[in-house]
């Protein structure tokens, strides 16, 4: 169960020792980047803290379904405001009927098990439209039944009400090593090696990230049309830069992380991951196995893009070392430029012309 969480090691000895010393905090919060466990963990916690200990028994399948009448979640809606209604029932609220409330019936003790738990995710939304949904918490935060426990999560405390972070106990939760991630996927979720491991080094140490992208069909078949593009690109002449830019450009919304994903109301992912910022990032992923093949050679470079070995080594013996770094550095420059909402097409014409015009190798 919270053994089972991966890569956390800190956060799970934290949440066993509460446990088996019965010493626990009446609301945690759960602190760290978005798909690195938290709600999981917090899954896994509600089930411990309602009597299960494995999670085939009935108490933990009726968690993991929604179903139990002990724990209840509440996810921000897409304008990521928490409002009052969403915890706390109100009469006649067309929006979030009386009945939908997270503590509509906090007063009452559990039905199933020893404890009742109540999981907020995003916690930084109960701070946001006025605060009154925070503010309405912190009675119950502070001092909650004995049979109740709040358990929040968020991305960190400074997006967090400081009255909410100060009656929580904090739980801090890391980034995975990309070895984790790759060695995860394999095993548990069956993803082919040379995918898992370029899923690794892109969902940047998220596991629930690369997990949702080895689902994402079109994200995988972008990425390799996107790649064929960046071989032609380490060995076209000047002349096609405008050209190939033009399709990269085409070629970027494409690479949806998931089907539903201008929907999905994740901020993160519209903000730092918008397509064109996805390509970028696997453009700069296979200059970055190319770099490694002009520094270690093909025999001992480490590459995310195993599967395109061959033509990575073929780039890698036309630029110096000293070139492939200046590409790599102008990449991740032209990241940031595009992040910033800087003129794409601009930013992409130049990238691409300085890339065409590298130069091939003479010495390395």
């Amino acid at each position: 169960m919270l053994q089972d969480i991966l890569g956390q090691p800190y956060a799970v000895r934290v949440l066993e020792n509460a446990l088996q010393s019965d010493r626990l905090a009446g609301s945690y919060l759960f602190i760290g980047p978005d798909g690195v466990g938290k709600a999981t963990a917090a899954r896994q916690f509600a089930k411990r803290l309602c009597g299960s200990h494995s999670d085939d028994d009935a108490t933990a399948k009726a968690i993991d379904a929604g179903k139990s009448p002990d724990v209840r979640s509440l996810n921000p809606p897409p304008s990521r405001i928490i409002s009052v209604a969403q915890v706390w029932p109100r009469a006649s609220h067309k929006e979030h009927p009386a009945e939908n409330a997270m503590l509509r019936d906090f007063q009452f003790e559990p039905i199933a098990g020893p404890k009742r738990v109540f999981i907020i995710h995003d916690a930084e939304g109960l701070g946001r439209g006025g605060a009154d949904a925070g503010n309405s918490l912190l009675k119950s935060l502070e001092e909650p039944p004995a049979y109740a426990h709040f358990i929040l999560t968020a991305a960190s405390t400074g997006g967090v009400m400081p009255t909410i972070v100060s009656r929580c106990q904090v739980v801090h939760f890391g980034l995975l090593p990309a070895e984790d991630i790759e060695n995860a996927l394999t095993t548990r979720f069956g993803v082919a090696p040379a995918q898992a491991r370029f899923l690794a080094a892109y969902s940047e140490g998220r596991l629930g990230r690369a997990v949702s992208l080895a689902r994402s069909p079109s994200l995988l078949a972008g990425r390799e049309l996107l790649l064929d593009l960046a071989r032609d690109l380490t060995s076209a002449p000047p002349i096609k830069s405008f050209k190939l830019g033009e399709e990269f450009r085409k070629l970027a919304p494409k690479l949806k992380a998931s089907e539903d994903d201008e929907s999905s109301g994740d901020v993160e992912e519209k903000a730092g991951r918008e397509p064109l910022g996805r390509a970028l990032d696997l453009l700069a992923i296979y200059y970055r196995d190319v770099l490694a093949v002009t520094v270690l050679g093909d025999a001992n470079a480490s590459l995310v893009n195993i599967d395109r070995r061959e033509e990575i080594a073929e780039a890698g013996e036309r630029y110096s070392t000293a070139q492939m770094q200046r590409a790599l550095a102008l990449l991740l420059d032209i990241r940031q430029c595009v992040e910033r909402n800087a003129n794409s097409q601009l930013a992409i014409d130049v990238l691409f012309t300085h890339l065409t015009t590298l130069g091939k190798k003479v010495e390395k």
